[in-house]
């Protein structure tokens, strides 16, 4: 039987999971799980920055907005509706799922396909589930086209003017939400990889991370331990920005891969979340391609 101390053992490895990636040569890194304090740290840097972002476009000085009004003065109203409506596929997305996790023919449903593993059911069952996610996904898709065509009524009877401040409006609110997404995936990744110690391994053998503390954080240089946590945090999201983007991919996968749920991992077949749209807005139905480029801080990749 295994000791108080083992089982404790095998729990805490359970907390500190990762995946070692080598960005330079004799360079060893630790790609670990972060603790809910450090995501709200990362969270609220995110807001921050999509605020500072959001009140810098709507400043009356502002050149990037002058742009856009003018590119809005010269697209025409289906143009301005069909963007709106574009920018708003993730909201009627998740607007469907809640509406759907509220409705009572779908409670039972929705609790077979959250609590059942595909394949470790009998046969029968799991074709059960598979029809339920297929129902389910095409009845978030018939309310999000529903959702689409309300929409798109409401606001082709609106006065010209008010589509376009509306238009306007969606235009910051999608830009600020990129930033926003980009800076909490760079603060989620610039607390998660670490300095590591671990001795490389032998033919068929793991790393050995007896040495091992991941305790600092990955930058270029060493911080001084004077320093507060916030600083630290800082320096080690700029250094993080700065590196190549097959670093930033190579991070982003290893932290996806240490943080993806026990259940989505073994159940592939579990409903797709309502967070990940089937189909993107197309550039050509919006209006992105007529609207000026509005600079935004660097950002790590689209694999959020």
């Amino acid at each position: 039987m295994a000791s108080r101390t083992e089982r404790r053992r095998r729990i805490t490895d359970f907390y500190v999971d990762g995946e070692v990636l080598q960005p330079a040569p004799g360079e060893v890194v630790f790609v670990q799980k972060i603790n809910q304090f450090e995501d709200g740290e990362a969270r609220a840097d995110a807001q921050a920055a999509r605020s500072r972002f959001t009140m810098a476009l709507r400043r009356p000085d502002s050149p990037d907005t002058a742009a856009l009004r003018e590119a809005v003065k010269r697209m025409d109203q289906v143009a301005l509706v069909r963007g709106i409506v574009n920018s708003r596929y993730t909201k009627y997305m998740a607007e469907a799922s809640t509406a759907l996790a509220s409705d009572p023919e779908w409670v039972e449903r929705l609790l077979v396909l959250d609590r059942s593993d595909i394949d470790s059911v009998r046969p029968d069952e799991a074709q059960v589930i598979n029809e339920l996610n297929t129902a389910y996904l095409a009845t978030i898709q018939e309310r999000v086209r529903e959702a689409e065509e309300a929409d798109t009524a409401r606001l082709m009877a609106m006065a010209p003017e008010e589509v376009q401040r509306d238009y306007e409006e969606s235009f910051i609110d999608s830009r600020a939400a990129a930033v926003y997404i980009g800076e909490y995936k760079l603060g989620q990744i610039a607390q998660s990889v670490r300095m590591c110690d671990a001795t490389p391994p032998a033919e068929g053998e793991d790393w050995d991370h007896s040495a091992c503390t991941h305790e600092r954080l990955y930058v270029d240089e060493e911080i001084e331990d004077p320093e507060t946590h916030e600083v630290k945090v800082k320096r080690a999201i700029e250094f993080v920005r700065e590196e190549p983007d097959v670093l930033l991919d190579a991070y982003t996968r290893a932290f996806d891969n240490v943080h993806v749920a026990v259940r989505a991992a073994k159940d592939s077949a579990s409903r797709q979340s309502s967070s990940e749209p089937s189909r993107p807005p197309s550039e050509e139905e919006g209006s992105a391609a007529s609207t000026p480029e509005v600079s935004a801080p660097a950002q790590v990749g689209t694999s959020v």
